[in-house]
Protein backbone atom coordinates (compact mmCIF):
# COMPACT_ATOMS: atom_id res chain seq x y z
CA UNK A 1 0.00 0.00 0.00
CA UNK A 2 1.37 3.58 -0.91
CA UNK A 3 0.88 6.29 1.70
CA UNK A 4 1.90 9.75 0.50
CA UNK A 5 1.72 13.01 3.23
CA UNK A 6 -0.42 15.68 2.91
CA UNK A 7 2.41 18.21 1.93
CA UNK A 8 3.42 15.48 -0.76
CA UNK A 9 0.12 15.34 -2.29
CA UNK A 10 -0.55 19.13 -2.30
CA UNK A 11 3.10 19.60 -3.94
CA UNK A 12 1.55 17.05 -7.00
CA UNK A 13 -1.56 18.90 -6.70
CA UNK A 14 0.35 22.49 -7.45
CA UNK A 15 2.34 20.38 -10.18
CA UNK A 16 -1.01 19.02 -11.90
CA UNK A 17 -2.43 22.39 -11.64
CA UNK A 18 0.66 24.44 -13.35
CA UNK A 19 0.84 21.59 -16.17
CA UNK A 20 -2.79 21.78 -17.45
CA UNK A 21 -2.62 25.87 -17.15
CA UNK A 22 0.70 25.70 -19.67
CA UNK A 23 -1.22 23.12 -21.68
CA UNK A 24 -4.54 25.00 -21.63
CA UNK A 25 -2.44 27.95 -22.81
CA UNK A 26 -1.14 26.33 -25.76
CA UNK A 27 -4.85 26.10 -27.01
CA UNK A 28 -5.11 28.37 -29.92
CA UNK A 29 -8.82 29.57 -29.51
CA UNK A 30 -8.23 31.72 -32.75
CA UNK A 31 -5.43 30.96 -34.69
CA UNK A 32 -3.60 33.21 -36.52
CA UNK A 33 -2.75 32.67 -40.45
CA UNK A 34 0.98 31.49 -39.81
CA UNK A 35 -0.23 28.74 -36.72
CA UNK A 36 0.05 25.00 -37.58
CA UNK A 37 -3.18 23.73 -36.53
CA UNK A 38 -2.82 19.54 -35.35
CA UNK A 39 -6.72 19.34 -34.85
CA UNK A 40 -9.99 20.30 -33.79
CA UNK A 41 -11.78 20.00 -30.80
CA UNK A 42 -15.45 20.40 -30.02
CA UNK A 43 -16.18 22.35 -26.79
CA UNK A 44 -19.15 23.81 -24.42
CA UNK A 45 -19.18 26.80 -22.43
CA UNK A 46 -20.12 29.91 -21.10
CA UNK A 47 -20.50 32.48 -24.18
CA UNK A 48 -17.72 35.01 -22.71
CA UNK A 49 -15.32 32.08 -22.85
CA UNK A 50 -16.18 31.29 -26.26
CA UNK A 51 -16.62 34.64 -27.53
CA UNK A 52 -13.00 34.45 -27.95
CA UNK A 53 -12.84 31.27 -30.10
CA UNK A 54 -12.65 31.67 -33.87
CA UNK A 55 -15.61 29.13 -34.59
CA UNK A 56 -19.19 29.55 -32.28
CA UNK A 57 -22.36 28.61 -32.24
CA UNK A 58 -25.21 29.73 -29.22
CA UNK A 59 -27.06 26.79 -28.51
CA UNK A 60 -30.14 26.67 -25.83
CA UNK A 61 -32.89 24.11 -24.22
CA UNK A 62 -35.32 22.99 -27.57
CA UNK A 63 -36.33 20.07 -29.76
CA UNK A 64 -33.42 18.77 -31.83
CA UNK A 65 -31.85 15.20 -30.69
CA UNK A 66 -27.94 15.37 -29.85
CA UNK A 67 -26.81 13.58 -33.13
CA UNK A 68 -28.78 15.75 -35.54
CA UNK A 69 -27.55 18.71 -33.47
CA UNK A 70 -23.98 17.66 -33.83
CA UNK A 71 -24.07 16.83 -37.41
CA UNK A 72 -25.57 20.57 -38.48
CA UNK A 73 -23.01 22.03 -36.19
CA UNK A 74 -20.36 20.45 -38.11
CA UNK A 75 -21.80 21.02 -41.32
CA UNK A 76 -22.12 24.64 -40.00
CA UNK A 77 -18.83 24.80 -38.83
CA UNK A 78 -17.51 23.72 -42.38
CA UNK A 79 -19.44 26.07 -44.07
CA UNK A 80 -18.18 28.90 -42.27
CA UNK A 81 -14.52 27.83 -41.90
CA UNK A 82 -11.90 30.16 -43.34
CA UNK A 83 -9.22 28.10 -44.51
CA UNK A 84 -9.57 24.68 -46.48
CA UNK A 85 -7.45 23.17 -43.14
CA UNK A 86 -10.26 24.27 -40.71
CA UNK A 87 -12.79 22.66 -43.47
CA UNK A 88 -10.97 19.50 -43.09
CA UNK A 89 -10.09 19.44 -39.15
CA UNK A 90 -13.50 19.86 -38.64
CA UNK A 91 -14.36 16.73 -41.10
CA UNK A 92 -11.89 14.56 -38.82
CA UNK A 93 -13.35 15.44 -35.55
CA UNK A 94 -15.49 11.96 -34.80
CA UNK A 95 -19.05 12.25 -34.64
CA UNK A 96 -19.29 10.53 -30.89
CA UNK A 97 -17.10 13.01 -29.89
CA UNK A 98 -19.14 16.01 -30.80
CA UNK A 99 -22.44 14.02 -29.87
CA UNK A 100 -20.95 13.91 -26.15
CA UNK A 101 -20.22 17.50 -25.85
CA UNK A 102 -23.81 18.81 -26.52
CA UNK A 103 -26.10 18.20 -23.08
CA UNK A 104 -29.52 17.17 -24.33
CA UNK A 105 -31.78 17.98 -26.79
CA UNK A 106 -30.94 21.84 -28.02
CA UNK A 107 -31.77 24.63 -30.64
CA UNK A 108 -29.36 26.88 -32.16
CA UNK A 109 -29.96 30.37 -31.98
CA UNK A 110 -28.78 31.53 -35.27
CA UNK A 111 -31.30 28.76 -36.85
CA UNK A 112 -28.43 26.18 -38.56
CA UNK A 113 -29.75 23.09 -38.69
CA UNK A 114 -33.40 24.37 -38.99
CA UNK A 115 -35.25 23.51 -42.10
CA UNK A 116 -36.33 27.16 -42.98
CA UNK A 117 -40.08 27.54 -45.19
CA UNK A 118 -39.63 29.76 -47.87
CA UNK A 119 -42.11 33.21 -47.38
CA UNK A 120 -45.20 33.80 -48.45
CA UNK A 121 -45.69 37.11 -50.54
Amino acid sequence: MITKTTEELSAENKDLHTLVRLAWNNFALAPKPDDTVSYAIPCLGAMHFINKCSLKLKISPGLMKKGKAARSAMEHFAKIAETDIQRELIRFVPEPESINVIPGKVKFSSGVGDKKTPRKK
